[in-house]
């Protein structure tokens, strides 16, 4: 089990007791500004062009200053990158449209209805489940 993945408060592996978004609030914003540096480097490398001419814009398609619009779908297939994940910039919370502000969640009505269709509904032919692993406790205190 390595470290790196302990709860960096109580300093083992756990899950649960809503602490996930404040005690991983660096960890996630370091994750999200990751990924979004190499979708930009993607899109650039595609328009041939400097990755500061990009930026990302609402929560569906990367915007070229001057020429057009790429889906991230199209983009992510092209965007894996390890190496950028190592020195990230992350956003100025001054300048974030949604830094520390409440959001409206557009899901908890069919989600409580029962509309929705949630992740644990997904059974496709083929597909594996993945849960944590829990070492088994030997009896001895």
């Amino acid at each position: 089990m390595d470290p790196a993945y302990n709860h960096p408060i109580y300093g083992v592996q756990i899950t649960g007791g809503s602490t996930s978004t404040w005690s991983e609030w660096d960890r996630l914003r370091k994750a999200g500004a990751a990924a979004r540096q190499m979708l930009l480097a993607a899109a650039a490398q595609m328009w041939n062009v400097d990755p500061s001419t990009c930026r990302t814009e609402n929560p569906s398609s990367l915007h070229l200053i001057h020429n057009g619009r790429l889906s991230y779908g199209v983009v992510g297939r092209k965007s894996f990158n390890p190496d950028a994940c190592q020195n990230v910039t992350l956003k100025d919370p001054k300048t974030s449209k949604n830094h520390r502000k409440a959001i409206k969640r557009l899901d908890t009505p069919d989600k409580t209805n029962g509309k929705a269709f949630l992740d644990w509904m997904w059974n496709v032919p083929g597909m594996l489940v993945a849960v944590v692993a829990r070492r088994q406790s030997s009896g001895a205190n």
